[in-house]
């Protein structure tokens, strides 16, 4: 066994096969078809970071030329060479090469292709077309949208979704064994939330706690920064009942000061909101607005605080709202 940290433990259980990705198994379930298919057509994988596209196009190559894959297969980060010269010059004298081994044809593995130029995004149609016969491309992507109209129309397009909590949990419970690692079933729950369904994040995490030793709730708040949904309800209650400013200082005091994630925050009073029977609809639909727009913000880099305690002024008054009332005024307060 190897020293934590001496190994990144994304790379050294990353899957060796496509039976070993975990999640979006219609994807994976199709992808297969290509092992034995000499007829394999240029492919889009798509979806947000962390669920598998890279790992499941290297383990279908690992699986489709076996011992000498990497032999057939180049992977390229489109977002670091993105312009056309690129493509022009480096791509395509990979892609003119002829294949060995008796192999139908090699893989280019384009990982982040969205971030091509649209200048060099017509030059990439053109590689297809002229050595079809010997390429086949793959291409990662968060945003299939950023890439032009050719380009999709050529290839198969694989979508890969978020994994859930569970699965993620799953996996980091196995590689902490595996790691002879002792943890908290809570604190590994936690990081499972904290990656919102990014499984590379989760690992890289784990790893992080790990070299504490025991990974714990308290090893993993300092890393992540833990929401703790009771507390959260609390603030809510407080506000809601016209403490304001008790509600602002546990916010400050318990959670910012404590270096919360502010975006595991809104989940948190998402969460506590929805469940929140006695809130009515309409005012519901006014915090859950309100709420959207304070996680947009704070996204963006605008002060988590500024737009949390005007989130809570809003709760205020939008726990008068009934069906067909507007905001109350200073009557309603007495």
């Amino acid at each position: 066994m190897t020293k934590i940290g001496e190994v990144m433990w994304t790379e050294k259980f990353r899957p060796q096969t496509l039976d070993d990705i975990v999640g979006n198994e219609d994807a994976v379930e199709r992808l297969k078809n290509y092992v034995d298919d000499p007829g394999m057509p240029h492919l889009i994988l798509a979806g947000p970071p962390g669920v598998g596209k890279t790992a499941s196009i290297t383990a279908l190559a690992r699986e489709k030329y076996g011992d000498n894959w990497k032999n057939h297969f180049t992977e390229l980060n489109a977002s670091d060479e993105r312009g056309i010269d690129t493509i022009r010059d480096k791509v395509k004298g990979i892609a003119r090469q002829g294949t060995t081994g008796g192999a139908d044809h090699k893989i280019i593995f384009l990982d982040e292709a969205d971030q091509l130029s649209r200048d060099a995004q017509p030059a990439l149609r053109r590689i297809f077309e002229d050595f079809h016969d010997v390429t086949r491309f793959a291409l990662s992507v968060n945003y299939p949208s950023q890439v032009i109209s050719p380009i999709q129309s050529r290839c198969s397009m694989f979508r890969f979704s978020r994994l859930t909590d569970e699965q993620v949990t799953a996996t980091l419970i196995e590689i902490a064994e595996a790691e002879g690692v002792d943890y908290e079933p809570d604190a590994i729950e936690a990081l499972a939330r904290d990656a919102r369904g990014d499984m590379r994040s989760a690992i890289n995490a784990l790893q992080s706690a790990a070299i504490e030793g025991e990974v714990t709730e308290d090893v993993v708040s300092s890393i992540v920064g833990i929401v703790d949904d009771d507390l959260v309800g609390t603030i809510l209650q407080k506000a809601m009942e016209g403490d304001v400013d008790t509600a602002m200082y546990l916010l400050d005091d318990k959670l910012l000061k404590e270096g919360a994630n502010v975006e595991l925050l809104a989940e948190s009073f998402l969460r506590v909101i929805k469940g929140r029977d006695d809130i009515p609809a309409p005012a519901k639909m006014k915090l859950l607005e309100k709420l959207a727009d304070v996680e947009w913000r704070v996204r963006r880099a605008s002060n988590p605080s500024v737009q949390f305690h005007s989130f809570l002024a809003d709760v205020r008054v939008a726990r008068h709202l009934t069906l067909g009332d507007s905001y109350p005024t200073e009557e309603n307060y007495e």
